[in-house]
């Protein structure tokens, strides 16, 4: 009887144990940026996606389970950090999907009246433009890629966009390098 709940368990232990593979790999990469977040997200979706081959119990599982991680980085302000700084990373510039905003009524109405105003402005961002153009046409590297290093060989043909990657890659996904220093720090100072 043990061994059958246990075999019946073993499925949901192993989708758990997605989060253990992920800290690891955040653990080893050196510069964990906010980058990472969405494109992990994305992969926990999908390992955390509730198939027919499941028992209740592993559906309930993973229910709960995506149901609370599925909770955080929702606030629109944040969500769109997010996105810029995934599609700024060379590695996960093809994970955020090319969003039309929806129009108002009022922006739908001067329409044409705002495509005049940006094809006018469009001339003096025009190095700007080529840059995003030029970033979008080059492949996506490798996840082992280190970003601000490729940042740093494309600061010349991209400049403009090298100077912005630096905003957003110094950014840390975690807080524990930082939380380790401050330990440290504490143990530096304090008399233990």
């Amino acid at each position: 009887m043990m061994m059958e709940r246990f075999l019946e368990q073993y499925p949901a232990i192993q989708a758990t144990s997605m989060c253990s593979r992920l800290r690891k790999s955040m653990e080893r990469d050196r510069n964990p940026t906010l980058s990472q977040i969405l494109p992990i997200l994305g992969k926990l979706k999908d390992h955390f996606e509730v198939t027919d081959e499941d028992s209740m119990f592993i559906s309930t599982i993973k229910e709960k389970i995506w149901g609370d991680i599925s909770k955080r980085y929702q606030d629109e302000n944040i969500r769109l950090f997010l996105e810029e700084a995934t599609a700024i990373d060379p590695r996960f510039k093809t994970k955020i999907p090319q969003k039309r905003p929806k129009l108002s009524a009022l922006e739908e109405l001067f329409a044409e009246e705002d495509r005049h105003l940006n094809a006018h402005r469009g001339r003096s961002n025009g190095k700007v433009q080529k840059d995003v153009d030029l970033y979008r046409s080059l492949p996506a590297t490798l996840t082992s890629v280190d970003p601000v290093t490729w940042w740093w060989e494309k600061r010349d043909s991209l400049p403009a966009l090298s100077e912005l990657s630096h905003k957003y890659l110094c950014v840390q996904a975690s807080s524990t390098p930082s939380e380790r220093i401050l330990s440290t720090a504490g143990d530096t100072i304090s008399q233990e």
